[in-house]
Protein backbone atom coordinates (compact mmCIF):
# COMPACT_ATOMS: atom_id res chain seq x y z
CA UNK A 1 0.00 0.00 0.00
CA UNK A 2 1.40 3.58 -1.02
CA UNK A 3 2.13 5.96 1.78
CA UNK A 4 0.98 9.37 1.89
CA UNK A 5 3.70 11.87 2.32
CA UNK A 6 2.86 14.18 5.58
CA UNK A 7 2.91 17.71 5.63
CA UNK A 8 5.64 17.85 8.01
CA UNK A 9 7.48 15.87 5.19
CA UNK A 10 7.19 18.59 2.43
CA UNK A 11 7.78 21.33 4.68
CA UNK A 12 11.09 19.90 5.71
CA UNK A 13 11.84 18.94 2.13
CA UNK A 14 11.59 22.70 1.30
CA UNK A 15 13.61 23.93 3.58
CA UNK A 16 16.51 21.54 2.80
CA UNK A 17 16.42 22.42 -0.81
CA UNK A 18 16.03 26.14 -0.06
CA UNK A 19 19.30 25.80 2.02
CA UNK A 20 21.22 23.72 -0.88
CA UNK A 21 19.87 27.04 -3.04
CA UNK A 22 17.82 25.11 -5.24
CA UNK A 23 15.38 27.59 -5.26
CA UNK A 24 12.87 26.12 -7.85
CA UNK A 25 12.79 22.72 -5.79
CA UNK A 26 11.92 24.51 -3.05
CA UNK A 27 8.98 26.28 -4.94
CA UNK A 28 7.82 22.91 -5.75
CA UNK A 29 7.93 21.59 -2.47
CA UNK A 30 5.98 24.48 -0.56
CA UNK A 31 3.25 24.42 -3.25
CA UNK A 32 2.70 20.90 -2.71
CA UNK A 33 2.59 21.55 1.33
CA UNK A 34 0.20 23.95 0.76
CA UNK A 35 -2.38 21.49 -0.83
CA UNK A 36 -1.93 19.34 2.26
CA UNK A 37 -2.02 22.95 4.88
CA UNK A 38 -1.05 26.28 5.06
CA UNK A 39 0.60 27.99 7.23
CA UNK A 40 2.68 31.87 7.37
CA UNK A 41 5.46 30.13 7.51
CA UNK A 42 5.90 28.39 4.82
CA UNK A 43 4.01 31.03 3.05
CA UNK A 44 6.77 32.94 3.92
CA UNK A 45 9.21 29.89 3.07
CA UNK A 46 7.49 30.49 -0.22
CA UNK A 47 7.60 34.08 -0.83
CA UNK A 48 11.60 34.03 0.12
CA UNK A 49 12.01 31.09 -2.28
CA UNK A 50 9.84 32.98 -5.35
CA UNK A 51 11.99 36.24 -4.55
CA UNK A 52 15.12 33.90 -5.18
CA UNK A 53 14.25 33.32 -8.81
CA UNK A 54 13.41 37.03 -9.29
CA UNK A 55 9.56 35.95 -9.37
CA UNK A 56 8.59 39.55 -7.33
CA UNK A 57 5.19 39.79 -7.79
CA UNK A 58 4.15 36.65 -6.57
CA UNK A 59 6.43 36.61 -3.65
CA UNK A 60 4.52 39.60 -2.69
CA UNK A 61 1.34 37.41 -2.88
CA UNK A 62 2.87 34.90 -0.74
CA UNK A 63 4.10 37.08 1.99
CA UNK A 64 1.11 38.89 1.98
CA UNK A 65 -0.92 35.09 2.61
CA UNK A 66 1.83 34.95 5.01
CA UNK A 67 0.93 38.38 6.93
CA UNK A 68 -2.68 37.34 6.77
CA UNK A 69 -1.83 34.18 8.93
CA UNK A 70 0.85 35.82 11.28
CA UNK A 71 2.20 39.04 11.72
CA UNK A 72 6.06 38.23 11.64
CA UNK A 73 8.66 41.09 11.10
CA UNK A 74 10.75 38.97 8.60
CA UNK A 75 7.40 39.07 6.42
CA UNK A 76 7.40 42.31 6.73
CA UNK A 77 10.73 42.47 5.41
CA UNK A 78 10.79 39.92 2.08
CA UNK A 79 7.57 41.84 1.22
CA UNK A 80 9.32 45.56 1.28
CA UNK A 81 12.32 43.65 -0.39
CA UNK A 82 9.68 42.64 -2.98
CA UNK A 83 8.21 45.79 -3.62
CA UNK A 84 11.13 47.59 -3.85
CA UNK A 85 12.71 44.96 -6.62
CA UNK A 86 9.19 46.15 -8.46
CA UNK A 87 10.31 49.73 -7.78
CA UNK A 88 6.89 50.14 -5.59
CA UNK A 89 9.60 52.28 -3.09
CA UNK A 90 6.15 54.00 -1.06
CA UNK A 91 4.74 50.55 -0.69
CA UNK A 92 8.47 48.79 0.36
CA UNK A 93 8.90 51.80 2.75
CA UNK A 94 5.64 50.82 4.48
CA UNK A 95 6.74 47.31 4.98
CA UNK A 96 9.94 47.93 6.29
CA UNK A 97 8.61 50.37 8.71
CA UNK A 98 6.24 47.25 9.94
CA UNK A 99 9.17 45.11 9.94
CA UNK A 100 10.75 47.46 12.38
CA UNK A 101 7.86 48.08 14.61
CA UNK A 102 8.16 44.36 15.43
CA UNK A 103 11.82 44.00 15.32
CA UNK A 104 14.61 46.39 15.28
CA UNK A 105 17.18 44.79 12.60
CA UNK A 106 20.02 46.39 11.02
CA UNK A 107 19.02 44.50 7.92
CA UNK A 108 15.49 46.68 7.88
CA UNK A 109 16.70 50.14 8.07
CA UNK A 110 18.98 49.53 5.76
CA UNK A 111 16.61 48.51 2.89
CA UNK A 112 14.08 51.36 5.10
CA UNK A 113 17.13 53.81 3.82
CA UNK A 114 17.53 52.86 0.41
CA UNK A 115 13.62 53.08 -0.21
CA UNK A 116 13.27 56.46 1.67
CA UNK A 117 16.40 57.71 -1.31
CA UNK A 118 14.48 56.35 -4.10
CA UNK A 119 11.88 58.39 -3.13
CA UNK A 120 14.20 61.65 -2.63
CA UNK A 121 13.27 61.70 1.36
CA UNK A 122 17.25 61.45 1.52
CA UNK A 123 17.02 63.66 5.06
CA UNK A 124 14.91 60.90 6.32
CA UNK A 125 17.30 57.95 5.00
CA UNK A 126 20.33 59.22 7.06
CA UNK A 127 19.10 59.33 10.03
CA UNK A 128 17.95 55.82 9.23
CA UNK A 129 21.03 54.50 8.11
CA UNK A 130 22.99 55.98 11.06
CA UNK A 131 20.54 53.36 12.96
CA UNK A 132 21.28 50.66 10.92
CA UNK A 133 24.91 51.22 11.97
CA UNK A 134 24.18 51.73 15.46
CA UNK A 135 22.95 47.73 15.56
CA UNK A 136 25.65 46.30 13.21
CA UNK A 137 28.42 48.25 11.33
CA UNK A 138 28.58 46.77 7.90
CA UNK A 139 29.83 48.20 4.77
CA UNK A 140 27.03 48.60 2.27
CA UNK A 141 24.93 50.94 5.45
CA UNK A 142 28.00 52.59 5.41
CA UNK A 143 28.07 53.12 1.53
CA UNK A 144 24.65 53.53 1.41
CA UNK A 145 25.20 57.00 4.30
CA UNK A 146 28.26 58.30 2.03
CA UNK A 147 25.74 58.40 -0.84
CA UNK A 148 22.85 60.09 1.10
CA UNK A 149 25.15 62.41 2.58
CA UNK A 150 27.01 63.49 -0.90
CA UNK A 151 23.55 64.05 -2.56
CA UNK A 152 22.46 65.99 0.16
CA UNK A 153 25.84 68.35 -0.10
CA UNK A 154 27.80 67.05 2.83
CA UNK A 155 30.49 65.79 1.50
CA UNK A 156 33.34 65.90 4.04
CA UNK A 157 30.92 63.65 5.80
CA UNK A 158 30.69 61.86 3.12
CA UNK A 159 33.75 60.95 2.22
CA UNK A 160 34.20 59.67 6.13
CA UNK A 161 31.28 57.47 5.38
CA UNK A 162 33.29 55.68 2.61
CA UNK A 163 36.48 55.67 4.39
CA UNK A 164 34.51 53.68 6.88
CA UNK A 165 32.74 50.94 4.13
CA UNK A 166 36.63 50.92 2.34
CA UNK A 167 37.88 49.30 5.98
CA UNK A 168 35.24 46.69 5.76
CA UNK A 169 35.02 45.78 2.47
CA UNK A 170 36.75 47.03 -0.83
CA UNK A 171 34.38 47.50 -3.12
CA UNK A 172 34.41 50.01 -6.62
CA UNK A 173 30.94 51.85 -5.83
CA UNK A 174 32.42 53.08 -2.39
CA UNK A 175 35.68 53.89 -3.90
CA UNK A 176 33.83 56.07 -6.73
CA UNK A 177 31.51 57.89 -3.77
CA UNK A 178 35.20 58.55 -2.00
CA UNK A 179 36.57 59.91 -5.71
CA UNK A 180 33.45 62.34 -5.87
CA UNK A 181 33.37 63.62 -2.38
CA UNK A 182 37.04 64.45 -2.44
CA UNK A 183 36.62 66.44 -5.34
CA UNK A 184 34.04 68.10 -4.02
CA UNK A 185 36.03 69.55 -1.53
CA UNK A 186 39.12 69.96 -4.04
CA UNK A 187 41.64 66.74 -2.54
CA UNK A 188 41.72 66.40 -6.41
CA UNK A 189 45.32 64.33 -6.06
CA UNK A 190 43.18 61.44 -3.56
CA UNK A 191 40.30 62.07 -5.63
CA UNK A 192 42.76 60.63 -8.61
CA UNK A 193 44.00 58.36 -6.80
CA UNK A 194 40.58 56.76 -5.57
CA UNK A 195 38.79 56.81 -8.97
CA UNK A 196 41.65 54.84 -10.19
CA UNK A 197 40.88 52.48 -7.52
CA UNK A 198 37.29 52.18 -8.53
CA UNK A 199 38.34 51.03 -12.01
CA UNK A 200 40.71 48.16 -11.09
CA UNK A 201 37.39 47.01 -9.15
CA UNK A 202 35.12 47.69 -12.16
CA UNK A 203 35.46 49.67 -15.20
CA UNK A 204 32.12 52.06 -14.81
CA UNK A 205 31.76 55.79 -16.60
CA UNK A 206 30.99 57.37 -13.84
CA UNK A 207 33.98 56.78 -11.80
CA UNK A 208 36.09 57.71 -15.35
CA UNK A 209 34.40 60.56 -15.84
CA UNK A 210 34.94 61.73 -12.39
CA UNK A 211 38.91 60.98 -12.84
CA UNK A 212 38.69 63.31 -15.84
CA UNK A 213 37.25 65.95 -13.92
CA UNK A 214 40.17 65.33 -11.25
CA UNK A 215 42.92 65.14 -13.48
CA UNK A 216 41.84 68.30 -15.69
CA UNK A 217 41.92 70.23 -12.47
CA UNK A 218 45.02 69.38 -11.79
CA UNK A 219 46.21 70.45 -15.17
CA UNK A 220 46.64 67.19 -16.91
CA UNK A 221 44.58 67.59 -19.70
CA UNK A 222 46.01 64.93 -21.68
CA UNK A 223 45.38 62.48 -19.21
CA UNK A 224 41.70 64.01 -18.60
CA UNK A 225 40.86 63.77 -22.13
CA UNK A 226 41.90 59.98 -21.95
CA UNK A 227 39.80 59.10 -19.19
CA UNK A 228 36.97 61.24 -20.75
CA UNK A 229 37.19 58.85 -23.82
CA UNK A 230 36.53 55.74 -21.28
CA UNK A 231 33.82 57.07 -19.66
CA UNK A 232 32.03 57.62 -23.13
CA UNK A 233 33.09 53.94 -24.17
CA UNK A 234 30.88 53.09 -21.43
CA UNK A 235 27.75 55.68 -21.35
CA UNK A 236 27.40 58.52 -23.61
CA UNK A 237 27.05 61.14 -21.57
CA UNK A 238 26.47 64.76 -21.64
CA UNK A 239 29.10 65.86 -18.46
CA UNK A 240 32.35 63.44 -20.00
CA UNK A 241 31.61 64.93 -23.68
CA UNK A 242 31.78 68.52 -22.11
CA UNK A 243 34.84 67.77 -19.92
CA UNK A 244 36.12 66.37 -23.32
CA UNK A 245 35.90 69.16 -25.00
CA UNK A 246 37.67 71.38 -22.39
CA UNK A 247 40.36 69.26 -22.46
CA UNK A 248 40.64 69.05 -25.93
CA UNK A 249 40.09 72.96 -25.65
CA UNK A 250 43.22 73.28 -23.63
CA UNK A 251 45.34 70.84 -25.56
CA UNK A 252 44.91 73.46 -28.72
CA UNK A 253 42.51 71.44 -30.40
CA UNK A 254 39.50 73.77 -30.63
CA UNK A 255 37.89 72.21 -33.86
CA UNK A 256 37.79 68.69 -31.71
CA UNK A 257 36.57 70.54 -28.76
CA UNK A 258 33.83 72.26 -30.62
CA UNK A 259 32.59 69.34 -31.98
CA UNK A 260 32.46 67.56 -28.31
CA UNK A 261 31.00 70.90 -27.06
CA UNK A 262 27.99 70.29 -29.37
CA UNK A 263 27.25 66.59 -28.04
CA UNK A 264 27.13 67.98 -25.00
CA UNK A 265 24.53 70.31 -25.39
CA UNK A 266 22.66 68.03 -27.45
CA UNK A 267 22.53 65.06 -25.05
CA UNK A 268 21.65 67.40 -22.09
CA UNK A 269 18.77 69.37 -23.67
CA UNK A 270 17.21 65.84 -24.86
CA UNK A 271 17.83 63.80 -21.87
CA UNK A 272 17.33 66.56 -18.82
CA UNK A 273 15.06 68.89 -19.72
CA UNK A 274 13.52 69.09 -16.64
CA UNK A 275 16.81 69.29 -14.68
CA UNK A 276 17.81 72.27 -17.30
CA UNK A 277 14.54 74.34 -16.49
CA UNK A 278 14.91 74.25 -12.39
CA UNK A 279 18.31 74.99 -12.84
CA UNK A 280 17.44 77.85 -15.04
CA UNK A 281 14.81 78.78 -12.41
CA UNK A 282 17.71 79.07 -9.99
CA UNK A 283 19.95 80.91 -12.19
CA UNK A 284 17.43 83.76 -13.07
CA UNK A 285 17.09 84.08 -9.16
CA UNK A 286 20.92 83.87 -7.67
CA UNK A 287 20.62 86.55 -10.99
CA UNK A 288 18.72 88.61 -8.73
CA UNK A 289 19.38 88.39 -5.24
CA UNK A 290 23.24 89.00 -6.71
CA UNK A 291 21.42 92.79 -7.31
CA UNK A 292 19.97 93.69 -4.85
CA UNK A 293 23.44 92.47 -2.43
CA UNK A 294 26.14 93.47 -4.83
CA UNK A 295 23.96 96.47 -4.85
CA UNK A 296 25.06 97.08 -1.32
CA UNK A 297 28.98 97.12 -2.03
CA UNK A 298 29.31 93.83 -0.58
CA UNK A 299 31.60 92.86 -3.47
CA UNK A 300 34.34 89.54 -3.71
CA UNK A 301 35.07 86.72 -6.02
CA UNK A 302 32.60 83.64 -5.86
CA UNK A 303 32.27 81.14 -8.58
CA UNK A 304 31.12 81.22 -12.00
CA UNK A 305 27.34 81.02 -11.08
CA UNK A 306 26.64 84.36 -9.23
CA UNK A 307 28.99 86.26 -11.63
CA UNK A 308 27.21 85.37 -15.40
CA UNK A 309 23.48 84.93 -13.59
CA UNK A 310 21.05 87.01 -15.30
CA UNK A 311 19.08 90.34 -14.31
CA UNK A 312 15.59 89.94 -14.07
CA UNK A 313 14.16 93.44 -13.88
CA UNK A 314 11.28 92.40 -12.13
CA UNK A 315 12.83 90.59 -9.40
CA UNK A 316 15.93 92.80 -8.83
CA UNK A 317 15.85 94.22 -5.18
CA UNK A 318 12.61 91.76 -4.53
CA UNK A 319 15.09 88.92 -3.01
CA UNK A 320 16.21 90.34 0.19
CA UNK A 321 19.11 87.15 0.42
CA UNK A 322 22.53 87.01 -0.78
CA UNK A 323 23.40 84.53 -4.15
CA UNK A 324 24.90 82.12 -1.46
CA UNK A 325 21.52 82.01 0.35
CA UNK A 326 19.39 81.94 -2.60
CA UNK A 327 21.22 79.19 -3.58
CA UNK A 328 20.83 76.81 -0.64
CA UNK A 329 17.52 77.31 0.55
CA UNK A 330 16.30 76.78 -2.99
CA UNK A 331 18.53 73.03 -3.20
CA UNK A 332 17.49 72.77 0.53
CA UNK A 333 13.54 73.22 0.22
CA UNK A 334 13.71 70.61 -2.51
CA UNK A 335 13.87 67.84 -0.20
CA UNK A 336 10.47 68.45 1.30
CA UNK A 337 7.67 66.11 0.13
CA UNK A 338 4.97 66.76 2.68
CA UNK A 339 4.45 70.73 3.19
CA UNK A 340 6.69 73.85 3.76
CA UNK A 341 5.91 76.30 6.16
CA UNK A 342 7.60 79.86 6.28
CA UNK A 343 7.17 82.02 9.09
CA UNK A 344 8.09 85.59 7.97
CA UNK A 345 8.02 86.69 4.13
CA UNK A 346 8.42 90.36 4.64
CA UNK A 347 8.53 91.09 0.67
CA UNK A 348 7.97 87.63 -0.23
CA UNK A 349 11.32 87.61 -2.15
CA UNK A 350 11.77 83.69 0.16
CA UNK A 351 7.94 83.19 -0.70
CA UNK A 352 8.66 83.15 -4.36
CA UNK A 353 12.16 81.01 -4.29
CA UNK A 354 10.09 78.49 -2.41
CA UNK A 355 7.47 78.21 -4.94
CA UNK A 356 9.45 77.86 -8.37
CA UNK A 357 11.89 75.70 -6.15
CA UNK A 358 8.85 72.75 -5.38
CA UNK A 359 5.92 73.37 -6.78
CA UNK A 360 4.47 70.40 -5.92
CA UNK A 361 4.55 70.74 -2.40
CA UNK A 362 1.72 72.62 -0.43
CA UNK A 363 3.29 75.46 1.25
CA UNK A 364 1.83 78.20 3.86
CA UNK A 365 3.46 81.59 4.60
CA UNK A 366 2.70 83.41 7.37
CA UNK A 367 3.65 87.03 7.99
CA UNK A 368 1.83 88.85 10.81
CA UNK A 369 2.43 92.29 8.75
CA UNK A 370 4.07 91.48 4.89
CA UNK A 371 5.28 94.09 3.19
CA UNK A 372 3.82 93.66 -0.16
CA UNK A 373 1.35 90.34 -1.04
CA UNK A 374 -0.42 92.56 -3.77
CA UNK A 375 3.52 92.53 -5.60
CA UNK A 376 4.20 89.11 -4.39
CA UNK A 377 0.38 88.09 -6.08
CA UNK A 378 1.54 89.49 -9.30
CA UNK A 379 4.78 88.24 -9.46
CA UNK A 380 3.11 84.95 -8.91
CA UNK A 381 0.83 85.45 -12.19
CA UNK A 382 3.71 86.62 -14.30
CA UNK A 383 5.60 83.81 -13.69
CA UNK A 384 2.90 81.20 -13.96
CA UNK A 385 3.62 80.20 -10.22
CA UNK A 386 2.65 80.37 -6.71
CA UNK A 387 -0.68 78.17 -7.06
CA UNK A 388 0.80 76.02 -3.98
CA UNK A 389 1.33 78.73 -1.76
CA UNK A 390 -1.11 79.93 0.86
CA UNK A 391 -0.74 83.61 2.16
CA UNK A 392 -1.46 84.01 5.69
CA UNK A 393 -1.44 86.83 7.61
CA UNK A 394 -1.26 87.31 11.43
CA UNK A 395 0.78 85.63 14.57
CA UNK A 396 2.62 82.42 13.75
CA UNK A 397 2.27 80.93 17.04
CA UNK A 398 -1.45 81.98 17.02
CA UNK A 399 -2.25 80.45 13.17
CA UNK A 400 -0.97 77.06 14.51
CA UNK A 401 -3.35 75.22 16.28
CA UNK A 402 -6.17 75.49 13.34
CA UNK A 403 -3.15 74.61 10.67
CA UNK A 404 -2.47 71.78 12.28
CA UNK A 405 -5.93 70.89 12.73
CA UNK A 406 -6.49 71.36 9.20
CA UNK A 407 -4.28 68.17 8.70
CA UNK A 408 -1.49 70.01 7.08
CA UNK A 409 1.49 67.65 7.61
CA UNK A 410 5.20 69.79 6.81
CA UNK A 411 8.78 68.69 6.83
CA UNK A 412 10.25 71.65 5.98
CA UNK A 413 10.01 74.68 8.43
CA UNK A 414 11.32 78.33 7.04
CA UNK A 415 11.88 80.82 9.97
CA UNK A 416 12.96 84.39 9.31
CA UNK A 417 10.30 86.01 11.01
CA UNK A 418 10.72 88.14 14.52
CA UNK A 419 14.76 87.77 15.36
CA UNK A 420 14.57 88.30 18.93
CA UNK A 421 16.17 85.80 20.91
CA UNK A 422 12.27 85.37 22.60
CA UNK A 423 10.69 85.81 19.22
CA UNK A 424 12.45 83.03 17.66
CA UNK A 425 12.88 80.67 20.28
CA UNK A 426 8.77 80.73 20.64
CA UNK A 427 8.46 80.27 17.04
CA UNK A 428 10.94 76.83 17.37
CA UNK A 429 9.32 75.79 20.25
CA UNK A 430 5.64 76.14 18.27
CA UNK A 431 6.48 74.33 15.47
CA UNK A 432 8.89 71.76 15.92
CA UNK A 433 6.50 69.54 17.24
CA UNK A 434 4.63 68.91 14.10
CA UNK A 435 7.63 68.76 11.90
CA UNK A 436 7.71 65.90 10.37
CA UNK A 437 10.58 63.39 11.53
CA UNK A 438 13.71 63.89 9.58
CA UNK A 439 12.09 67.47 8.81
CA UNK A 440 14.01 70.32 8.23
CA UNK A 441 14.06 73.55 10.32
CA UNK A 442 16.24 76.38 7.70
CA UNK A 443 16.79 79.48 9.80
CA UNK A 444 17.95 82.94 8.92
CA UNK A 445 20.10 85.72 10.10
CA UNK A 446 21.33 82.56 12.38
CA UNK A 447 24.94 84.49 13.09
CA UNK A 448 26.71 84.65 16.75
CA UNK A 449 25.91 88.05 17.84
CA UNK A 450 29.42 89.52 18.98
CA UNK A 451 29.18 92.72 17.53
CA UNK A 452 25.83 93.28 18.87
CA UNK A 453 24.50 93.53 15.66
CA UNK A 454 21.06 94.81 15.66
CA UNK A 455 17.48 94.94 13.35
CA UNK A 456 14.43 96.18 13.74
CA UNK A 457 13.59 93.62 16.40
CA UNK A 458 16.63 95.14 18.82
CA UNK A 459 19.71 92.83 19.28
CA UNK A 460 19.34 89.80 16.86
CA UNK A 461 18.77 87.00 19.21
CA UNK A 462 18.27 83.81 16.65
CA UNK A 463 21.81 82.25 17.25
CA UNK A 464 21.39 81.88 21.28
CA UNK A 465 18.02 80.30 20.36
CA UNK A 466 18.91 77.94 17.83
CA UNK A 467 21.69 76.73 20.97
CA UNK A 468 19.17 77.20 23.70
CA UNK A 469 16.27 74.71 22.04
CA UNK A 470 19.41 72.69 20.59
CA UNK A 471 20.65 71.78 24.66
CA UNK A 472 17.39 70.16 25.25
CA UNK A 473 15.90 68.57 21.88
CA UNK A 474 16.76 66.07 18.97
CA UNK A 475 18.39 68.37 16.37
CA UNK A 476 20.73 67.19 14.14
CA UNK A 477 23.12 70.31 12.96
CA UNK A 478 23.33 70.08 8.88
CA UNK A 479 25.09 73.63 8.76
CA UNK A 480 26.13 75.32 11.60
CA UNK A 481 25.46 79.07 12.67
CA UNK A 482 27.85 81.61 11.32
CA UNK A 483 30.61 82.07 14.11
CA UNK A 484 30.25 85.72 12.62
CA UNK A 485 28.19 88.36 12.06
CA UNK A 486 30.44 88.83 8.44
CA UNK A 487 28.06 86.15 7.85
CA UNK A 488 28.74 86.79 3.73
CA UNK A 489 32.11 85.53 3.89
CA UNK A 490 30.53 82.05 4.42
CA UNK A 491 29.56 79.60 1.47
CA UNK A 492 25.54 79.77 2.80
CA UNK A 493 25.83 83.26 4.20
CA UNK A 494 23.63 83.38 6.92
CA UNK A 495 21.65 80.29 6.94
CA UNK A 496 21.59 77.92 9.58
CA UNK A 497 19.82 74.37 8.74
CA UNK A 498 18.99 71.70 11.16
CA UNK A 499 17.25 68.22 11.15
CA UNK A 500 14.63 66.96 13.52
CA UNK A 501 16.34 63.43 14.42
CA UNK A 502 14.36 60.23 13.05
CA UNK A 503 13.72 58.40 16.30
CA UNK A 504 13.89 54.90 16.98
CA UNK A 505 10.45 53.35 15.39
CA UNK A 506 9.99 50.35 18.15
Amino acid sequence: MKKHKSAKYFFALATRRYERRDYQGAIDAFNKLHELKEGWNSYQGLGLSLFKTKNYTQAIDAFHKSLAIKEDWSSYQGLGLSFFKTKNYTQAIDAFRKSLLLKEDWNSYRDLGSALCKTNQLLAAIDVFRKSLSLKQDWSSYNALGWALFDTSQHEEAADAFRKALTLKEYWNSYRGLGWALFRTKNFTEAIENFRKSVSLKQNWSSYNGLGWALFDTNQHKEAADAFFKSLALNENWDSYRGLGWALFNLNKYSEAIDYFHKSVALKEESNDSWKKKDDTLTVLIGASRYSFFHKRILFKRTDIYHYSPINNELKDFICLCPWETECLFRYATFAKQGIVEIGRAKGGSTLLLALSNPNTNIISIDIAPANDYKLKSIFNKLNCGQNVNLLTGDANKVNKDIIKSGFSYDFLFIDGDHSYEGCLKDIQTWFPNLAPGGLIVFHDAFSDKSGFECGWGKIGVFEAIMEFSRHNDLSFLIPPSSSSRFWENPNGSLCVVQKIFKSLS
